[in-house]
């Protein structure tokens, strides 16, 4: 009787061992398939405004109005680098048909969301460069002296320069070419400011 008691203790423990054992395993198996569920749905949802960004890029066509539609709500749904470059690509679709005040207004809506100060400078700067192209000049200079990161100096200065030579004061358009110079990295670059400074 004794012995018998013993041996449906063991079994009893036996069973309680193995129904935890499966319990663990289903605890498991419910952590796997959720961490696999949620890494899927984050490889969708990252991997999709990618895809759909490839394909916005190579569909954009000026004379076909629904692909700008296309491009212009993928810019609204997408606040991130992807919109952001989306509106530059556009942008330079409307400003090689010239039509410039699309692309300005393409490039401030990107400006409001934007978080990363290099793409916060890009789009300034691009902005800046079509108001140059409008001679809309001392806009031009406005937009750029917005831009506070020193390690773009170069760049504004050179841009400074250019538009102090459209309005004819060729004084300060060397001044401006110089500084740029000065700090320019590019060997390249230092000769074509070279040129400027030659001919101004």
């Amino acid at each position: 009787m004794s012995h018998l008691f013993k041996k449906n203790i063991f079994f009893s423990k036996k069973n309680i061992y193995v129904i935890l054992f499966l319990i663990f395993c289903l605890v498991i198996f419910l952590f796997l398939k959720k961490t696999l569920n949620i890494y899927s749905l984050n490889n969708i949802k990252y991997q999709l405004p990618s895809i759909k960004y490839e394909k916005i890029i190579k569909t954009i066509d000026i004379k076909k109005p629904l692909t700008l539609i296309q491009a212009e709500d993928f810019i609204k749904q997408n606040k991130n680098i992807n919109g952001i470059f989306i509106s530059f690509f556009l942008a330079k679709q409307y400003v090689l048909n010239n039509q410039l005040k699309k692309a300005i207004t393409t490039l401030d809506n990107s400006l409001k969301y934007a978080q990363e100060e290099n793409l916060k400078n890009l789009l300034l700067l691009k902005i800046a460069t079509i108001k140059i192209e409008q001679h809309d000049y001392q806009h031009a200079i406005n937009i750029l002296n917005k831009i506070k990161d020193h390690s773009w100096d170069n760049i504004i200065k050179n841009y400074k320069g250019d538009i102090f030579k459209q309005l004819h004061n060729n004084k300060k358009a060397k001044q401006e070419w110089e500084n740029s110079q000065e700090i320019e990295e590019s060997n390249i670059i230092k000769k074509i400011i070279q040129i400027k400074i030659n001919n101004a």
